[in-house]
């Protein structure tokens, strides 16, 4: 998982420039190099309708997720800057999954993020090791744990689509709006 004590997050950015000319001086602006997230933004909050009933989010975890992985994206190498790669393109697989990992909360408990590397949640190699985020939430006055809640797939209604998984990809925020609470279930905005 990326250095969570001082919230670095390796970025890279690439630019093909000339440097012959360098030999002759002593400094060649390059310009400007655009810079992209070498990880994957994952986000879990509560909707104003749930913070103003004093819901809180206790902790959150994602079960499977990659401990380490690639700076460069798939293509790095083919372009002459960050801004010609194909961001629908540029998954590189590396497989080194680790378990539970859990999310940084804000102050008042209703936002929780973590920066993770790329990984691979649509393989049906590993369809046992599929990314989900679990909760621990204190609804109504009532603490309950939602195990598997957020799942990374397409919703429709809220609620997840089957056989919908797709992979966590760098650069890449996934945001999910809890908006309601019913038992053991939980309706997303996404």
């Amino acid at each position: 998982c990326l250095d969570r004590n001082n919230g670095a997050i390796p970025m890279w950015g690439i630019k093909k420039v000339d440097l012959s000319d360098l030999a002759n001086a002593q400094t060649e602006d390059i310009g400007t190099i655009q810079l992209l997230r070498s990880a994957a933004k994952l986000e879990v909050k509560l909707s104003d309708a749930l913070k103003a009933k004093g819901t809180v989010i206790n902790e959150a975890y994602i079960n499977y997720y990659n401990q380490t992985g690639y700076c460069l994206p798939t293509g790095w190498d083919e372009v002459e800057c960050t801004e010609d790669l194909s961001m629908t393109d540029c998954f590189r697989l590396y497989r080194h999954a680790a378990v539970k990992q859990y999310l940084i909360s804000n102050n008042d408990k209703t936002v929780l993020n973590i920066y993770v590397p790329e990984y691979d949640n649509s393989n049906v190699n590993y369809a046992d090791e599929k990314a989900k985020i679990s909760l621990d939430i204190t609804h109504n006055g009532q603490r309950r744990f939602i195990e598997d809640a957020i799942s990374f797939c397409q919703y429709s209604g809220g609620m997840p689509v089957e056989n919908s998984d797709y992979n966590i990809v760098r650069n890449h925020i996934y945001q999910y709006k809890i908006v309601k609470i019913t038992g053991e279930d939980i309706l997303l905005e996404y």
